[in-house]
């Protein structure tokens, strides 16, 4: 008896301790200044951990932060000669890439075509955080997609001027 109550009362303590500790991160989060795109895509920390399936990977990861195989990020780190898409000649930065530009429109149309929703900023949690078959869905036809060819074409593409 004495026992359980011990380990009931450190369960209760833990959880409460757990609680109070997301709470205080989310909090922090929502009224912080540093990496405003990757809350802009992730405003619910608690959710996004919680889901049960979904690897964080390379593309992935670069969708999250916006620092990647963006010709924007590169140039800004002179790593390249100019900042434009080679597909449309529009900046081409992380939000371009997955939600504007003509080159994955398709591929945006048939995310929403599959999925009863578009891709967006404020709805990819929710693509991605809904179930695992959203999950594999939003993944593969976005953030792997788009951003895996974004670093070859970067790599590749002659300099635009």
């Amino acid at each position: 008896m004495i026992q359980e109550r011990v380990e009931t009362y450190d369960i209760e303590q833990r959880n409460t301790a757990k609680i109070n500790l997301m709470a205080r991160w989310q909090e922090k989060w929502t009224n912080g200044t540093y990496g405003r795109w990757t809350w802009r895509l992730i405003p619910n920390i608690q959710r996004w951990i919680q889901r049960p399936y979904g690897e964080v990977d390379y593309f992935l990861t670069q969708a999250l932060s916006g620092h990647g195989c963006f010709r924007k990020y590169l140039h800004d780190r002179q790593k390249t000669d100019s900042e434009a898409c080679i597909y449309c000649r529009a900046i081409d930065d992380v939000e371009h890439t997955l939600f504007a530009c003509p080159r994955w429109e398709e591929v945006r149309n048939n995310l929403a075509a599959e999925t009863g929703s578009s891709f967006n900023d404020t709805n990819m949690m929710e693509n991605l955080t809904t179930s695992e078959e959203t999950w594999k869905i939003a993944y593969k036809a976005t953030v792997n997609e788009s951003c895996s060819s974004a670093r070859y074409q970067t790599a590749e593409s002659p300099t635009l001027a």
